[in-house]
């Protein structure tokens, strides 16, 4: 079948519905999705007529999206991340997978940080440098209740370091 570049397409993607053009599905014409509307393929319908595609609907949507404006908004998860770099892949969007693999190193980075840092996930480097340590009765204090620094209750023999303590 012949596709007219500005016709309507329907399709079922694993059992969710979408419609759109063909030239949003050929936009990146070296995509296994431009081949397919190519005309070169026959492609199998569902009862109702629309186009099927045996894959994630819900995942096919940030696909779809990123077709139809270049960008994707996914966030920090990188489960979905991953499983839209999938379908990036599968579609042979070699943009799309590239800009999402950078993502998903730049949250594992960003994971990392804050499993690193000394003081649970906070950037305040005053953090870094004054501990704040939690008394009994619920106050955050650095001091003695007599008014004395709480590291001057450390043995003076041994080293305090907060890379190898905390």
């Amino acid at each position: 079948m012949a596709w007219v570049p500005s016709s309507v397409v329907k399709l079922n993607v694993g059992g969710k519905y979408f419609e759109t053009t063909v030239d949003t599905l050929t936009k990146y014409s070296d995509s296994m999705l431009s081949a397919w509307f190519s005309g070169k393929y026959s492609m199998q319908k569902d009862d109702n007529g629309y186009i099927f595609l045996d894959r994630d609907g819900d995942r096919f949507r940030h696909i779809l999206n990123y077709l139809r404006c270049g960008t994707i908004h996914i966030g920090e998860d990188i489960r979905l991340l991953g499983e839209i770099l999938e379908e990036a892949e599968y579609f042979g969007l070699q943009s799309l997978a590239q800009q999402l693999k950078e993502d998903i190193l730049q949250c594992r980075l960003k994971q990392e940080e804050k499993e690193c840092s000394p003081c649970g996930g906070t950037n305040n480097e005053d953090n870094l440098f004054h501990p704040v340590f939690e008394s009994l009765d619920g106050f955050s204090s650095s001091q003695t209740s007599q008014g004395e620094p709480l590291l001057s209750l450390l043995p003076s023999s041994q080293e305090f370091r907060l890379d190898e303590d905390f």
